[in-house]
């Protein structure tokens, strides 16, 4: 097999089993050109001629280069695939080097579990190709040397739509029609993963049930007070109910068969709330928590053993955002009860809302593999909304803390939405599992430098550090996010509320004392958004300096990217004070003391609305296209839409209008529905 490099010519060779694979080494090495651009510039052809080697283990490979190509062996096939990325690698050091040939290098990984955690769209939407943006996926897992894959559907991860509860009757009449439509998804990325050599897990989320049922079978509901609400109808499912344990039986055993052969499942719990935690009935009340996961646990891994008998059990360990201060106490009790062949998903970002967050307490707790995953696509910093920022120091830091604790490897997700410089975090963070001294800040400069030149990429290395400051500094208050990763302006003051005490603050060590010292001094925190303001402009004076030697299309999404987080910056510094404010109103006794909070929001309300109207022309300028071409997802524009505007200025005038009405009923307040 011969592939092209320019003017020159590769020939690939294998012998045995790897003969087989060389379409799949092709096919990642035409990648890896493309993504690596100048590090893929090879300056002669030659021969790779590629060996399985059963003396080296698992991922392991020998790398034994010549002045016209290498001999590449490995433990197994996808080893050959990562010998070939190193090959491709040392033209690039030879080039620098001047080193001389030949040369050997034998290497295997310090991290056993290097996986993607791949969160697919809904398999039911036909208007994109959902199976190729799967399988582009996996290409570049490989091409990053991870070695496991882990798909899920949608949110919360279910594959219900997949499902025809043929081992399940009294459902099967509440199957979704479509049901092969995903089903041949899973199927289809099965066999791609099995082609490429990775290890491929199905995540299911349970209970995800199908809520028509509940009107058939309504003795199946689950009884809904919990802590004194009561939740809505046909939200929840009693565990103890019969129906139950063959509802997860058979979707288990249909999941299973869907990819046979796959390395195992992966089972999410507690995403949604018709989870296994609800139901009250006096039953399930007998049953703690603990026991109700390990009884979960039991079921699917005792199902899926049927079918997969060599199959492992991902336990994702989260229980969605609100409920994770539950974690320690439930899985404390059950830590040595699990199968020894389960691995552990823990959430890098405990809470899954504020990357800045304490390290998940359950680090350490478990004696077996445990995967901790983190978000690098940028869900909770800004990316989303068309922030350029960093997470490498954050990464650093946490990935020695986490590997020091005994974790057996480490996953990302959202993956698909890393865009051509911001890809760079992607590549340093497998680059570090496979050696640990390597430095995740240096290797992400190193391809950034390959990818786009010396100049443009030291450029660009020191931009994602100037933006993971802006995030630190501009959408935080002393570290504890205040606000919403699918909305950057808070919707009510109320809700700000929450997110930054009830909920991060909590979850951080001194998070409670740091909020207050917020709300007893705003300064403190007001002078991290003007910090955050000058690196902005920092920012954008790079990104113009960058112009003459950057990609248009590039240029282009960084000029935007500088517009949104100079936006965001400024509005977050007003409804930051806004918020501190209130909060020193609900902590006040004085009535002077509380009427003159209740002035500063009124003012700092008129503030917010001056900014947006001064404002709304420019935000509606902003090219989202850009941003989606050069970010590699859909962008939400953070600044200038009716709920920012309309939300929090509701809320600031019924608490000062019933306030004012309560203290001094004479007080003349102008008439709100006007600047409204």
């Amino acid at each position: 097999m011969k592939i092209s490099l320019g003017t020159k010519e590769l020939s690939l060779t294998g012998r045995g089993e790897a003969e087989a694979y060389l379409t799949v080494i092709a096919s990642i090495f035409q990648l890896a050109l493309k993504r690596f651009n100048n590090l893929g510039i090879v300056k002669s052809g030659g021969n790779l001629e590629f060996c399985i080697d059963e003396s080296l283990s698992g991922d392991a490979f020998r790398l034994i280069m010549e002045e016209n190509g290498a001999q590449v062996f490995g433990g197994r096939r996808r080893a050959l695939a990562y010998g070939a990325l190193e090959w491709l690698e040392e033209q690039n050091r030879r080039e620098a080097s001047k080193a001389t040939w030949p040369r050997e290098i034998e290497s295997k990984p310090d991290c056993k579990f290097r996986a993607c955690n791949q969160h697919a769209p809904s398999l039911l939407d036909s208007s994109q190709d959902r199976l190729g943006m799967t399988f582009s996926a996996m290409e570049q897992s490989l091409l990053f040397r991870a070695n496991t894959f882990i798909l899920a559907q949608n949110w919360p991860s279910h594959t219900n739509d997949a499902a025809s509860y043929s081992l399940c009757p009294e459902l099967a009449p509440f199957a979704n029609p479509d049901w092969e439509r995903p089903a041949y998804h899973y199927r289809e990325s099965a066999e791609r993963a099995a082609a490429l050599d990775l290890d491929f897990f199905i995540t299911m989320t349970e209970f995800h049930f199908p809520l028509q049922a509940i009107e058939k079978y309504p003795d199946w509901e689950g009884s809904r007070l919990v802590c004194g609400r009561e939740l809505q109808p046909g939200k929840n499912v009693c565990p103890a109910h019969p129906l139950t344990r063959s509802y997860v039986h058979s979707k288990t055993i249909e999941s299973c068969r869907l990819a046979p052969s796959a390395a195992g499942l992966e089972l999410w719990l507690g995403e949604k709330l018709n989870s296994i935690f609800y139901c009250q009935c006096p039953l399930c009340k007998s049953t703690a928590a603990p026991e109700r996961v390990l009884m979960l646990v039991e079921w699917v891994y005792g199902a899926m053993k049927e079918i997969l008998p060599k199959g492992r059990l991902i336990l994702r360990t989260y229980l969605c955002a609100g409920r994770c201060w539950h974690e320690p106490g439930i899985f404390s009790q059950i830590k040595d009860k699990f199968p020894e062949d389960v691995i552990i998903g823990l959430i890098g970002q405990y809470g899954d809302f504020n990357y800045l967050n304490d390290p998940n307490p359950l680090i350490g707790m478990f004696p077996r593999d445990t995967i901790v995953e983190f978000d690098i696509g940028g869900e909770y910093r800004g990316t989303l909304h068309g922030y350029f920022s960093g997470v490498g120091r954050y990464l650093e830091e946490r990935m020695e803390l986490y590997r020091m604790n005994g974790a057996s490897g480490f996953a990302i997700r959202h993956i698909d939405w890393l865009g051509d410089a911001s890809v760079s975090e992607a590549f340093a963070f497998y680059a570090k599992q496979w050696d640990f001294e390597r430095s995740l800040p240096g290797e992400s400069a190193l391809f950034l430098e390959n990818r786009f030149g010396h100049e443009a990429g030291a450029g660009l290395s020191a931009l994602l550090g100037i933006g993971e400051e802006i995030v630190r500094k501009g959408l935080h208050i002393l570290g504890l996010n205040a606000f919403g990763c699918f909305g950057f302006l808070p919707d009510t003051l109320e809700r700000t509320r929450y997110n930054a005490l009830d909920h991060c603050a909590r979850m951080a060590t001194g998070g409670v004392g740091r909020f207050f010292k917020a709300v007893s001094d705003p300064s403190v925190a007001l002078d991290e958004k003007d910090e955050a303001l000058r690196l902005c402009e920092e920012f954008r004076i790079i990104v113009e300096n960058l112009k003459p030697i950057l990609p248009d299309k590039l240029f282009k999404a960084l000029s935007c990217s500088a517009e949104i987080m100079k936006a965001c910056t400024a509005v977050h510094r007003i409804c930051t004070e806004l918020f501190l404010r209130k909060t020193r109103y609900e902590r006040a006794v004085h009535i002077d003391e509380r009427l003159w909070e209740v002035h500063a929001m009124r003012k700092l309300a008129c503030d917010l609305l001056a900014w947006y109207r001064e404002n709304l022309e420019v935000a509606g300028e902003i090219d989202l296209e850009k941003l989606y071409e050069a970010h590699g997802m859909d962008i939400f524009l953070p600044v200038g839409f009716d709920a920012g505007k309309r939300l929090p200025m509701e809320n600031v005038k019924a608490l000062s209008d019933k306030t004012l009405r309560e203290i001094d009923p004479i007080y003349d307040f102008f008439d709100w529905n006007i600047i409204l």
